[in-house]
């Protein structure tokens, strides 16, 4: 008798047990935070990216071979237009030269006896031309050798930075590259567009040009080319955005992006970015929505029938989800075309873990 009461208490106890888990709670409302619909201004933007390079360089191939003998400038150096960079010895080209100069000075000699012979009738006319064409030949094989021998002084074509150099001295020198310059005052971005979004750029709109690294890193560029060539491959077409002229913010080689503004809408509706959040591809927002009062006292009946009823209010306000469609939109704000009215309370803050009706608090603000 003793042991059937003690199971059927025990049944009893964990019947107990189990209705009282099973009893709803009041569920906890998440804190957020909204604002209103506003007015704003919101332009439709061409996003470009590429790396910097300057609108005057130079790769310098040194005209002839030879060992290098001597370098006289080192990378990050300015150079001037013509400044010499290195020296390159060419045993052929030196021998040329001084041979080229015996000759010279030897048919310099027999024409100056020529010419005095033939003053004194002592020749032919035809004999003193001779002498003389010699002489002016020799001429010019002196002028060649000359120009060549002056080649092994590699120069530079431009006034710029020495960005690279790619000999030592000792080393052989001719048929590679050997230094880079790059006037660094002025810079430009190469870039690519689509085909089809060639009717909204024209020559000289200005364009922000930022490092895609750090937005902090910016200066404003102008459009200044737009081939008027389609890569057929690709579909494409090149545009240069040249730099400010002596920014210093932005390197050369630097990859960047750049923003120009084709279309601007004024004095739309608009909300945070931060309120946007995409759904299946749908964009969304969630809203304010006050419980309806006959709602709250199902709930609060059901609580007190649960014995789960406590001294705190059940919550006043769920989230609404809301489909909208939206148009322009820039790294603060978006366009909001259609779904919202400016009285509506879009919640910025904490939406990402909401749901539909998910129970919400919130500070009031002053209207």
């Amino acid at each position: 008798m003793l042991l059937t009461f003690l199971f059927l208490f025990s049944c009893e106890e964990s019947e107990y047990n189990q209705n009282k888990s099973s009893k709803k709670k009041k569920p906890k409302p998440l804190l957020v935070d909204y604002e209103h619909p506003f007015s704003a201004t919101v332009a439709k933007h061409l996003e470009l990216t590429g790396n910097l390079e300057g609108v005057r360089q130079a790769t310098i191939i040194p005209p002839l071979s030879g060992t290098v003998r001597s370098i006289h400038v080192k990378e990050g150096d300015l150079v001037e237009k013509n400044t010499p960079l290195a020296t390159i010895f060419n045993a052929s080209i030196d021998a040329a030269e001084q041979r080229s100069l015996l000759e010279l000075q030897r048919n310099e000699r027999e024409f100056k006896k020529s010419q005095s012979l033939h003053e004194q009738g002592a020749i032919a006319q035809r004999e003193y031309q001779e002498t003389l064409s010699a002489l002016d030949a020799a001429r010019i094989s002196h002028s060649e050798a000359q120009k060549n021998k002056a080649q092994a002084t590699v120069k530079s074509p431009l006034r710029g930075t020495v960005a690279t150099i790619d000999i030592r001295e000792g080393e052989q020198a001719g048929g590679g590259a050997a230094f880079s310059i790059i006037d660094l005052t002025e810079l430009r971005l190469s870039a690519t567009i689509p085909e089809r979004e060639l009717s909204y750029i024209q020559l000289d709109q200005t364009a922000e040009v930022f490092s895609a690294y750090s937005a902090e890193m910016k200066t404003m560029g102008t459009l200044s080319f737009i081939s008027p060539i389609v890569d057929s491959s690709s579909g494409s077409v090149k545009v240069f955005i040249d730099l400010e002229k002596d920014q210093n913010t932005l390197r050369f080689g630097q990859f960047v992006r750049a923003r120009v503004e084709i279309d601007r809408h004024e004095d739309v509706l608009c909300i945070s970015k931060d309120a946007l959040i995409y759904k299946d591809g749908q964009p969304i927002v969630y809203t304010i929505e006050e419980i309806p009062l006959e709602e709250r006292e199902e709930a609060e009946e059901e609580a007190e029938e649960t014995d789960s009823a406590s001294e705190e209010d059940g919550p006043q306000y769920r989230a609404k989800t809301v489909n909208i469609k939206i148009g322009y939109g820039d790294e603060n704000n978006v366009e909001i075309v259609d779904g919202l009215t400016r009285e509506d309370r879009v919640i910025t803050l904490g939406n990402t873990a909401l749901r539909e009706s998910t129970p919400i608090a919130f500070e009031p603000k002053e209207e």
